[in-house]
């Protein structure tokens, strides 16, 4: 039979490591999101002398506006699934840690 303090031992490591993961992710997700931002912003400032007129750069707000949405609604989605992924490694750590071996019956 598993040793209930060598099974908790070996949760807390695996918790550890997933947390670590998960946040080193997180933070590689915040810089890309970061830099894409700064690509977006570069991008709409260089276009500012081409809206000679109102109804120019009314459409160029509305394109920075429309390509800011997406690009927050493709940094939450990603967010979200490495959530999910995470969530669903830590569910499967303690199944191991706590579920009886078939060999100690």
């Amino acid at each position: 039979m598993a040793n209930p303090i060598e099974n908790a031992t070996k949760l807390g490591q695996q918790l550890i490591e997933i947390q670590t993961k998960t946040m080193t992710d997180l933070v590689s997700m915040q810089q890309q999101n970061i830099q894409k931002y700064v690509e977006m912003t570069q991008s709409l400032t260089s276009k500012l002398p081409e809206a000679t007129d109102p109804m120019k750069f009314m459409e160029l707000q509305r394109e920075a506006g429309e390509a800011m949405w997406q690009s927050i609604q493709e940094g939450n989605q990603s967010a979200a699934e490495l959530v999910r992924s995470s969530w669903e490694e830590v569910g499967a750590a303690y199944r191991d840690a706590f579920t009886p071996d078939s060999s100690d019956s």
